[in-house]
């Protein structure tokens, strides 16, 4: 019977070192690629006669009398530059496998989320689908967490330092690839400005024990020495790759057990889109040339022609508040919406929000919002995290329509959380979080909450790209938000307008 692995180009040592040295695997066949050129390079001399080698995986047929068969297929290596190509390349290719498998592997974590309901989109498939997991049974996040150990190891290492770049031996291999590419920078100038905004401060090896470490150690000192980063290293495992494995086998035997050498198959396709609308407050007749010119100013990155501009319409005696709604925040829903079309990518953002802060700190010092009837909001990224950009638009928000907020910053622990709502007693809490792992630290929040008995003096609130409502309710929270204008209208509906 057949396993069907369809894996990522960044783990080719790691697959290859688990594919040539499991017994039970009879055969490998793998489908000819570019990606998998040094794979196959490695399996010929590791496998001999194991190793079939096709052009596609159409032409694939399982040997007779081997128990377990493996054909393989390597995607090439950052498609998750785009979110859309990495899904539907996966979906695209599992659904080929499927037609010639009994067990389908999928070598990939949740890749920032793009493949965070994968299963659910492949659920016409008829085979199983495994992918590595967490000892709590939790899917990996990402490649980095599988060589750690798990999603704990990884945090472990960002509460260390939160400023932690993670390389991998096949990561080092593809780096200008994985790095330059995927913040889409122009050079590698723009990508150290880019760390240097981040905070990013460490690189961290992740040595396998796999492949040349002399050689991977010195490719890490030179990637360190380009961006300005110390080194610290650790030891990586396999333990997860291996019980992906040995999970997919036994499932092939329960599958051998339930129905033999019997296949049934029914393939229904079923896509989902979800499009996200912004839109832009009109200004009034005066000031129109103003808004528009600071709207265009943010959402280009130019960060003199935005402080100008708040500058000049305080000068005309526009209400700093009215600039902020019907300049500022207009902006920055573009620039939202551009991120997510893929029209711009992380260094557009920094440059945008430079933009927008130089503006409203302008703004800020000459409003005078009254913040009778409103409330006070605790608001912080939770720790583990050190994105701050949806965070800071939620505060900005708030603060622009009366609401006093207490910004915590971003990777803040837990018990910090708890000794702020205690001594300021706010009426609201707001967390934030925009990876997978750390979605833990918003749950321990609220468990933290309860037990020192603060749970029914705050509301709290949560968002973030992984986050949903049905992980807000799953712990506990009172509000889910997709963006300001949501946690506005919320926090409003809860003191009242």
């Amino acid at each position: 019977m057949v396993i069907g692995l369809l894996t990522c180009e960044v783990l080719e040592n790691e697959m290859a070192h688990m594919l040539a040295h499991d017994p039970e695997i009879g055969k490998v066949t793998f489908v000819e690629s570019d990606p998998a050129a040094d794979s196959i390079a490695s399996l010929k001399e590791l496998l001999g006669s194991r190793l079939r080698i096709l052009k596609d995986s159409a032409e694939f047929l399982p040997e007779p009398g081997i128990s377990v068969e493996v054909l393989a297929v390597m995607l090439r290596v950052g498609l998750h530059m785009d979110k859309t190509m990495l899904r539907d390349g996966v979906k695209e290719q599992a659904r080929i496998l499927d037609d010639k498998s009994d067990v389908l592997m999928l070598g990939y974590g949740l890749c920032g989320n793009v493949l965070l309901d994968i299963e659910k989109q492949l659920a016409d498939l008829r085979c199983p689908i495994v992918m590595p997991q967490n000892e709590d049974g939790s899917t990996i996040d990402d490649c980095v967490c599988l060589v750690l150990g798990g999603t704990d190891k990884y945090l472990e290492q960002v509460h260390r330092e939160a400023g932690t770049w993670f390389v991998t031996p096949g990561w080092m291999k593809h780096w200008e690839t994985l790095l330059v590419k995927e913040l889409h920078c122009p050079d590698i100038a723009t990508v150290r400005w880019v760390f240097k905004k981040a905070d990013y401060k460490r690189v961290l090896m992740v040595d396998t024990g796999i492949g040349d470490r002399a050689e991977l150690r010195a490719e890490t000192e030179k990637f360190a020495e380009t961006f300005g980063f110390y080194i610290e290293e650790t030891r990586g495992t396999l333990n997860i790759l291996e019980r992906a494995f040995q999970q997919a086998k036994g499932l092939l035997n329960e599958k051998r057990k339930e129905r033999g050498d019997v296949e049934a198959r029914e393939i229904e396709t079923e896509a989902r889109q979800q499009d996200k609308q912004f839109y832009a407050e009109g200004g009034n007749t005066m000031s129109d040339k103003i808004f528009e010119e600071l709207n265009h100013a943010v959402v280009v990155g130019d960060i003199d022609a935005a402080g100008r501009l708040a500058r000049q319409g305080l000068a005309e005696n526009i209400d700093p508040l009215t600039i902020t709604e019907k300049g500022l925040i207009p902006a920055m829903a573009i620039v939202s919406e551009k991120y997510d079309k893929k029209e711009y990518y992380l260094p557009q953002m920094l440059l945008s929000s430079e933009a927008f802060y130089e503006a409203f700190n302008i703004l800020k010092s000459k409003m005078k919002v009254e913040s009778k009837g409103r409330g006070k909001v605790l608001i912080g990224v939770v720790e583990g995290d050190v994105h701050d950009i949806g965070k800071n638009l939620v505060r900005i928000v708030l603060e622009a329509n009366g609401f006093v907020c207490i910004d915590m910053g971003r990777d803040v622990p837990i018990e910090d959380y708890l000794q702020k709502v205690l001594e300021e007693k706010p009426d609201f809490l707001m967390l934030s979080t925009l990876m997978t792992p750390t979605m833990l630290s918003m749950k321990r929040t609220l468990e933290g909450l309860v037990e020192e008995g603060l749970r029914d003096q705050v509301k709290v609130g949560v968002g973030g790209g992984p986050i949903s409502w049905e992980f807000c309710k799953k712990i506990g929270a009172d509000f889910y938000g997709d963006n300001e204008k949501e946690a506005l209208k919320w926090a409003e509906s809860v003191v009242g307008k």
